[in-house]
C-alpha cells in the first residue's frame, strides 16, 4: 500500500478519520477518507498530535480537513475473510462522471460503482491481483472489500452515481454505440 496516496485522498475528500481496532491483538489502526478505509500497516501508533506530521499535511491544509478519531464501526466487518462475501468481477468498463472515474461492479443488489481513485493507494500491487468482494453491513448496506490475495487492503463504499441525468447520458451513449456498430457492420459487409 502506498500510504501517501491515502493521505492525498484524505486531502481531496477533506476528511480524515483515524480508527482504532480494539478487537485486534496488535491494536491496529485504520485511516478513512469519505468513502474508503485502509489498514495502517507497519506504521507507528498515530494520534491527533502526530498524524498530520507523518502525512506531511501543512497547517493550511489542516484547516480544510475534518479530523476525528474513533473505534472501527461494528456494522462493518474488517476481517480478511468473511463467510458471506461474494466475489465481484469488474466488467472492464469505466465511466467518467462528475470528475470521477467509476468502476462498474455487478452485485447481488444490482449495479454499483466505486471511485477508481480509492484504488490508487493499492497501485503498488499488480491490479490483476486485486479482488473485489461484496459484503453487507449489519444494517443491510452493501460495501466493497478489496483484497490482495486473502488480505483485506481496503473497504470502499459504493459511489451513488445513479440519477435521471446519469441514466439519460448512458442511454444516449448506448444509442450512439448501436448506430456506430450498425455502420461498422455495413462497411465490413461491403468490404
Amino acid at each position: 500500500m502506498i500510504i501517501k496516496h491515502v493521505a492525498s485522498i484524505c486531502k481531496r475528500d477533506r476528511c480524515m478519520i483515524l480508527y482504532d481496532d480494539k478487537s485486534s491483538e496488535n491494536a491496529a489502526q485504520w485511516l478513512s477518507a469519505t468513502g474508503a478505509v485502509y489498514p495502517l500497516q507497519n506504521m507507528p501508533k498515530l494520534d491527533e498530535k502526530n498524524i498530520f506530521t507523518v502525512f506531511d499535511i501543512t497547517s493550511k491544509q489542516i484547516e480544510k480537513i475534518t479530523f476525528r478519531r474513533d473505534t472501527l464501526p461494528e456494522k462493518i466487518d474488517f476481517r480478511d475473510v468473511v463467510e458471506c462475501e461474494n466475489v465481484l468481477e469488474p466488467n472492464g468498463i469505466e465511466i467518467g462522471t462528475d470528475g470521477k472515474t467509476l468502476i462498474v461492479l455487478h452485485t447481488s443488489q444490482g449495479i454499483r460503482f466505486i471511485d477508481k481513485e480509492y484504488l490508487r493507494p493499492l497501485s503498488d500491487y499488480d491490479m490483476d491481483i486485486l479482488r473485489f468482494y461484496e459484503r453487507t453491513s449489519t444494517g443491510g448496506q452493501l460495501y466493497i472489500a478489496v483484497k490482495a490475495g486473502m488480505m483485506l487492503e481496503a473497504i470502499i463504499a459504493p459511489f451513488n452515481a445513479v440519477n435521471d441525468k446519469f441514466v439519460e447520458k448512458l442511454q444516449e451513449i448506448t444509442k450512439d454505440c448501436e448506430i456506430a456498430l450498425s455502420i461498422k457492420k455495413r462497411k465490413e459487409g461491403n468490404a
